[in-house]
């Protein structure tokens, strides 16, 4: 399985954006790897949780490492 490199991606993202309003990237949950990645590409956030209160926590603790990442811009939603 080939990975693509960090840098790679935050590169991509930044020429997409010369194109696109919009560039969407999905990353499983948690604040795995998965995760690391996409908050290191992306400037704004939209966090999905469900509304089990320890899941509305953990999306809290998400958006405070999303703004160690300079994610200024999130929004949360309740499914």
């Amino acid at each position: 399985e080939k990975k693509v490199p960090v840098e790679a991606l935050k590169h991509l993202v930044q020429q997409l954006k010369k194109e696109y309003d919009f560039i969407l990237i999905d990353s499983a949950a948690g604040v795995g790897t998965p995760f690391l990645i996409a908050a290191y590409a992306c400037d704004r956030a939209i966090l999905i949780t469900n509304p089990n209160p320890c899941s509305v926590r953990d999306s809290e603790q998400t958006a405070l490492l999303l703004e160690r990442f300079g994610v200024k811009q999130m929004k949360l939603v309740i499914n």
